[in-house]
């Protein structure tokens, strides 16, 4: 991989993902948590006129 990359944790891993498709990073915002909601899905919050969906990857991958 060359280029600019994201650097992130991951359980006990650290991981690198290409920095062009990321349009920014944040603070975790108050989300959103209808009932119903499978597992891996922490909720959803408002980005401008967007709702951007948040996954807990480590549940999502059983890490």
């Amino acid at each position: 991989m060359s280029g600019a990359v994201v650097i992130f944790r991951l359980a006990s891993t650290c991981y690198a993902l290409p920095a062009p498709p990321v349009r920014e990073c944040m603070p975790l915002p108050a989300l959103f948590r209808p009932p119903g909601t499978p597992a891996p899905v922490l909720g959803h919050f408002r980005l401008g006129a967007e709702r951007v969906v948040v996954v807990d990857l480590a549940v999502l991958l059983g890490l």
